[in-house]
């Protein structure tokens, strides 16, 4: 369930693609592809690392994209819904294997790139 749910990274790594952005491209590729390894992998400590790493690289890469845009609406304010969303759904994950609430993780934490990556087109 975990592996599935990374793939709608997919999304704003195709549109940024498209748009030529070509950073944001690189860091949402390369968190997706890390965070694929690592569950694919059986969760090796190295690639949670990596994993952990690039998920902040991205997340401050969205940060930089809000600032860009000045916050525009609507697309700021669904970014913040998503990424509460996002939180909510990595912390609320008490049991070690929940793989359906990590999976949440992914799908809103994509839905947060996605807004940001919108509130600058």
């Amino acid at each position: 369930m975990k592996i599935w749910s990374n793939l709608f990274f997919l999304v704003p790594l195709l549109i940024a693609a498209y748009l030529g952005l070509n950073l944001y491209v690189a860091v949402v590729g390369i968190t997706f592809l890390i965070s694929l390894l690592y569950h694919m992998r059986e969760e090796d400590k190295l690639l949670y690392y990596a994993d952990v790493l690039f998920s902040g690289i991205l997340m401050l890469a969205n940060f930089l994209l809000l600032f860009m845009s000045g916050w525009r609406l609507p697309w700021s304010a669904g970014a913040v819904i998503f990424a509460a969303l996002a939180i909510w759904s990595y912390t609320s994950k008490f049991k070690k294997g929940d793989s359906f609430r990590h999976s949440l993780w992914h799908i809103f934490s994509a839905g947060v790139s996605l807004f940001c990556l919108l509130s600058v087109i």
